[in-house]
């Protein structure tokens, strides 16, 4: 079984989201060698641009929390607030660090268990035509135009498509598209996982 995921599967992992632990067994299957883990290379691109995102709010509430608590701190009433809300400051200011370290761990480990769908100027193409047809954005139209390259050259084997984007990727025109390879497009990690595990015991 081939089961393709995208950008989500890694930011759940990075930041430890509700289905990290699903993720986690879905990657010890292809471990196991009981599925074949495939994701796109420009999911790979995003949780970067995430991460960079994150950080700039973060930095941007850390100020402003650090502006009125020194306000704060002039009210006699207050004085001690400075020191008593170090730990929420300190959190916040450690929270970026500790991201970029898990990222980093998450993609060798993706790197090392899965095949990364390249991104060619063919799939580029594909994707810019998608736009006429699928409800989706841009990025999701290059995920699935990189999905299309990789499932239609693997014929016979049963796909699962792995998302978090259920809004868009689990449409009927999109379902249908895949379809065509025998793919099974999932909205949930965990519904992943449970799909996975009773195909491989059936």
């Amino acid at each position: 079984m081939i089961v393709a995921v995208e950008s989500n599967f890694v930011l759940e992992l990075t930041f430890r989201q509700e289905e990290a632990i699903e993720c986690e067994r879905i990657m010890e299957l292809a471990s196991s060698g009981g599925v074949q883990l495939v994701i796109p290379a420009c999911s790979l691109f995003e949780p970067f641009e995430t991460l960079a995102r994150r950080r700039i709010q973060r930095d941007q509430i850390l100020n402003a929390l650090n502006r009125e608590l020194r306000e704060l701190a002039r009210t006699q009433a207050y004085a001690g607030l400075a020191e008593t809300s170090k730990s929420v400051t300190r959190a916040l200011a450690e929270s970026g660090e500790l991201h970029a370290a898990a990222l980093e761990s998450v993609m060798w480990k993706i790197a090392g268990l899965s095949t990364v769908i390249p991104l060619t100027g063919e799939t580029m193409r594909k994707a810019l035509g998608y736009q006429l047809v699928y409800p989706l954005s841009a990025q999701d139209n290059i995920v699935l135009a990189s999905i299309d390259d990789y499932f239609s050259s693997e014929n016979g084997a049963h796909k699962v498509f792995a998302n978090k984007n259920r809004k868009d990727f689990s449409s009927p025109v999109v379902e249908g598209h895949l379809r065509q390879y025998r793919c099974r497009v999932i909205g949930s990690f965990a519904d992943t996982r449970r799909y996975i595990e009773h195909a491989i015991s059936a």
